[in-house]
């Protein structure tokens, strides 16, 4: 009977990690570090004069996916990241991956999922019982 329960347990336990809420929306994509010319950096940072020439400024950044620019901010392309910087000084505010560009929202995606089990078996608890009572 306690071999069977390992089995079982872990089965629970490892539902729960499944269970964990997925980041949705544009946080996945936030960065807390990232490698832009062979250089570490994270908000806070202050990036290099080039980024922060006009060149550099991204004014379509509704097209990429990215929140609107605070006043006095504005966002940056650095080694695949898009990166919000302070005007004045340069510091790094904020960083999302590339990959938001490709984003897109998907309505049902982002709708709750609802599952009413009326008998209050799910298919888990029902393996669990089985392999207790060696009804598999």
């Amino acid at each position: 009977m306690k071999s069977k329960l390992l089995p079982c347990a872990l089965l629970l336990a490892t539902s729960f990690a499944w269970a964990a809420p997925a980041t949705t929306g544009i946080d996945q994509y936030e960065l807390k570090s990232f490698i832009a010319d062979f250089t570490h950096f994270k908000p806070g940072d202050t990036v290099p004069q080039m980024y922060r020439t006009d060149e550099y400024n991204i004014k379509q950044w509704k097209l990429r996916n990215l929140p609107a620019p605070d006043a006095g901010t504005h966002w940056t392309y650095m080694g695949g990241a898009y990166v919000l910087i302070n005007d004045t000084d340069g510091k790094i505010i904020k960083a999302y991956d590339g990959e938001i560009f490709y984003h897109r929202i998907d309505k049902k995606a982002h709708s709750p999922l609802i599952i009413i089990d009326k008998k209050a078996h799910s298919p888990l608890r029902r393996v669990c019982l089985a392999l207790i009572t060696d009804n598999l």
